[in-house]
């Protein structure tokens, strides 16, 4: 996601001020919901798995699992289930329960305060045809870094490559 220079810094100052720190404090019923669901569901273990694949090959930096975020001054909490710091990227595996349609005002603002790229894939996707959903998101992760088509494609075949290395593939 490209930013104008002033945007970029209304945006870090943002994560500064609304992203979860231990530090600031969190409403009771959040941090009680954060740890209900601090167990990974078994999709959400597959994120984790492939996203440890992407820091192994440098696509990724870090990530957190159930990051709080606070949508401005006035703004509800959300808790993003894959925080990437690097690139600046929330990935949300989806139950049907969610919505697009209601998703997507919350993407947006994610996107405005933070300058933050919300990519989405449902549970269905990865129990279907987790091979495609991995591609994707590649493609996703490297579209965010600004890389060409051109590099995006590299980065995909180059991906799989590795994983035929090490024997996931």
């Amino acid at each position: 996601m490209n930013l104008d220079r002033d945007h970029r810094r209304d945006a870090e100052e943002n994560r500064r001020r609304y992203i979860h720190d231990p530090a600031v404090k969190t409403p009771a019923d959040i941090k009680h919901f954060q740890k209900l669901h601090k167990k990974l569901t078994s999709t959400e273990r597959f994120m984790s798995a492939f996203l440890q694949s992407c820091i192994r090959y440098g696509y990724v930096k870090h990530y957190r699992t159930q990051q709080i975020i606070k949508l401005g001054v006035n703004g509800n909490y959300i808790i993003a289930d894959f925080f990437l710091l690097w690139p600046e990227v929330i990935i949300e595996v989806d139950g049907p329960e969610h919505l697009k349609e209601k998703d997507r005002p919350r993407d947006a603002a994610v996107a405005d305060l933070f300058g933050y790229q919300t990519l989405r894939v449902t549970n269905k996707e990865v129990r279907k045809n987790n091979a495609a959903v991995r591609s994707r998101l590649i493609k996703e992760l490297a579209e965010a870094e600004g890389l060409s088509d051109r590099k995006v494609r590299a980065r995909i075949r180059e991906y799989w490559r590795q994983q035929e290395v090490e024997g996931y593939h």
